[in-house]
């Protein structure tokens, strides 16, 4: 499956930060927010509770900093104003 998807979307089989991150995690309560504790990883390599963090730890600060990233660019506009 890893060479037919990555030949649809036409991109390379490799692991990235966004297929390994960004794309592979699920809600454990789909009622609750987005917190480490409501997360779990889709596929893992191994069965450690270590890979969970060292994956899902870097998903949860993406998830709760993604809303800043706009606001950056309204700095901006006031710094240079």
């Amino acid at each position: 499956p890893w060479w037919t998807v990555s030949s649809r979307l036409g991109i390379v089989p490799a692991l990235t930060h966004a297929g390994c991150d960004n794309w592979n995690w699920c809600l454990i309560d789909g009622s609750k927010a987005p917190t480490l504790d409501n997360l779990r990883l889709i596929t893992k390599m191994t069965d450690e509770k270590d890979e969970d963090y060292f994956h899902l730890i870097v998903t949860a600060m993406g998830l709760r900093s993604g809303p800043l990233v706009p606001r950056c660019f309204l700095v901006q506009d006031l710094i240079s104003e």
